[in-house]
């Protein structure tokens, strides 16, 4: 059966957490105007194609009628790692399953997980407009033993977070396999723009929680 690989490529601590998520976000539709759900799950499509699975139905919701705790983890405009570190009281570590890069892009399919604990907290795909980014970041990144997020910290770039559409899934059976579920559960997640200076868009990622 096809899994994805065991090596956890590094741990690292990610901060900011900054409190519970704004009213006002979690009254933000299933999918901003303009948005095409089918365009928003490129980064994640691009890697489940390569592996050779469907990428599985998700279906739209809106941010007020995710239950908790996964609204809190989903509609907010900050990092998710440091949201996650928060909540699993842990230090995020990240693993890489796959990644390519071009001259203009960088993207990768990661899963984060607790490091005390060991314990699958998200999966992942992101594409990164690595040319938006000074050398030096780029180079941490090119590393792959660092979240996004922390390269920001680390670099003193100032991000926010942009969430395009919420969503749930129906495990597959790769995220079955990631999250190592024996059946098939309901899962949470979120399309998701990573905005740098002047509001340029320095990253589209597709994050999708571990069950809870």
């Amino acid at each position: 059966m096809r899994g994805c690989p065991k090596k956890i490529i590094d741990c690292r601590c990610a901060t900011g957490f900054t409190g519970a998520a704004a009213n006002a976000s979690t009254m933000r539709p299933a999918l901003k105007a303009g948005n095409n759900l089918e365009t928003l799950l490129e980064p994640l499509r691009r890697f489940y194609q390569a592996a050779g699975y469907p990428v599985p139905q998700l279906f739209p919701l809106a941010g007020n009628t995710i239950p908790q705790p996964y609204r809190d983890l989903l509609v907010h405009t900050r990092g998710m790692t440091s949201i996650l570190q928060h909540f699993h009281n842990d230090v995020i570590c990240i693993k890489v399953i796959a990644s390519r890069c071009s001259a203009k892009h960088y993207a990768r399919e990661v899963l984060l997980l607790t490091r005390n604990g060991g314990k699958t907290v998200e999966f992942g795909a992101i594409s990164i407009a690595i040319e938006e980014l000074p050398l030096n970041a780029q180079a941490q990144l090119l590393q792959e033993e660092k979240p996004l997020g922390e390269i920001l910290q680390d670099c003193q770039i100032a991000f926010e977070s942009e969430p395009q559409a919420f969503f749930k899934i129906i495990s597959d059976s790769f995220t079955n396999i990631v999250f190592d579920l024996s059946q098939s559960k309901i899962l949470y997640g979120r399309c998701n723009r990573i905005l740098i200076a002047k509001r340029s868009v320095l990253a589209e990622v597709v994050e999708i929680l571990s069950p809870l």
